[in-house]
């Protein structure tokens, strides 16, 4: 089974994955908990290079599908028919942030793309967790932020309008984590994963 998680930065992707993962495992589940970019020794020293910033856009999504190609094949191919894999982020980051932050080509012109070096693997459900700016901002405080945490309101509104999309389509569920506990949203979680994953 492949779950991934998305949406904007600081929408507690990233808790909401170890809390998942950890409850999985307590079930005797088998678990995997990829990233991307990262997750292979070549995504890794690619998500140094796309956290720096300073790329061009077009060369940034390059290294963004070189990462995934690898993490696909690698692990995600191999894993999610014997296991639970759970991924920080898969195709629709790059919609939202190079289709609508960044500008970088239209979202027509990118599908084919993204079917091709994600070997057209899709999950079998994905978490859109939304938050709004001015608590992801508060949320920011005291982290090492990289170059898109500090893009600014309308960059991050940007991605958001494209998470904010998915609301209410097959194969995703949607959370707003604004004003709701970590526990809260864990509880959402695991109230839909529970439809289709036997405890």
């Amino acid at each position: 089974m492949f779950i991934v998680f998305e949406g904007p930065d600081c929408s507690s992707k990233t808790s909401q994955i170890r809390l998942l993962s950890l409850y999985l495992i307590q079930k005797d589940y088998k678990v995997t908990v990829l990233k991307e970019p990262g997750s292979t020794e070549l995504g890794e020293q690619l998500r140094k290079l796309l956290l720096q910033g300073g790329l061009d856009s077009r060369a940034e999504l390059a290294l963004f599908f070189a990462s995934r190609c690898d993490n696909v094949s690698k692990n995600i191919l191999i894993k999610k028919n014997v296991e639970i894999v759970l991924c920080d982020r898969y195709i629709d980051s790059t919609v939202a942030y190079q289709c609508y932050g960044n500008e970088t080509l239209s979202e027509k012109t990118l599908r084919p793309m993204l079917e091709f070096f994600s070997y057209n693997v899709k999950p079998d459900i994905t978490f859109v967790l939304d938050v709004e700016y001015e608590e992801a901002t508060r949320r920011m405080v005291g982290r090492e932020n990289n170059h898109y945490d500090t893009s600014g309101e309308d960059y991050f509104k940007r991605v958001q309008s494209y998470y904010r999309s998915l609301n209410g389509k097959e194969g995703y569920h949607y959370i707003d984590t604004t004003n709701l506990s970590i526990d809260d949203v864990h509880h959402a979680i695991l109230k839909k994963v529970d439809g289709f994953v036997k405890f």
